[in-house]
């Protein structure tokens, strides 16, 4: 990456980007990433009906839907509980400075810095940038008051990311 200015900006959150993120977060990992999860659950769930109506093991066809189920109620708890959550806990306003070393946040709930070499990935959604540094740990940055030098250098990161793991 070339050299980057040291930039910082205020940022303000709303309960709808929070929302989204977590909304995006639930879609990309429980989703897109475990297709085979629901695949298996979706042919559970087909033969579980078959059994049922071919009048075979009543019990054993319950048993086997209600497993097929069980994947879509647990993602959809985790779901309102991480919606639920981020949104009690999150910030209204934030300092940030994004700079070659990484971003740093400064809000009312505390203060934290994240390096680029510990970032894992960077989404980025209609109106915001997801940056992670796990799997599970992300941070949501708003793009509404980021400045577009800020925008270009995410999504340039981000572009490099993909890259390097194709490699």
């Amino acid at each position: 990456m070339a050299s980057f200015e040291s930039q910082r900006f205020t940022l303000a959150y709303d309960d709808g980007v929070v929302r989204d993120s977590a909304r995006a977060f639930i879609r990309r990992r429980a989703f897109a990433e475990q297709r085979m999860m629901w695949v298996i659950a979706a042919l559970m769930a087909a033969f579980s009906v078959y059994l049922l109506g071919t009048g075979g093991n009543d019990v054993f066809a319950a048993v086997l839907l209600l497993l097929a189920v069980a994947p879509f109620i647990c993602v959809f708890t985790f779901q309102r509980m991480l919606i639920t959550r981020t949104l009690k806990r999150h910030r209204r306003t934030a300092e940030v400075t994004v700079d070659a070393d990484g971003i740093a946040v400064v809000s009312e709930i505390g203060e934290g810095q994240m390096l680029w070499r510990d970032v894992t990935e960077i989404w980025e959604l209609p109106n915001a940038f997801m940056i992670f540094t796990d799997t599970t740990v992300f941070d949501t940055f708003p793009k509404a008051g980021m400045p577009d030098m800020v925008q270009a250098y995410l999504k340039a990161r981000a572009a490099q990311m993909v890259v390097a793991q194709k490699a």
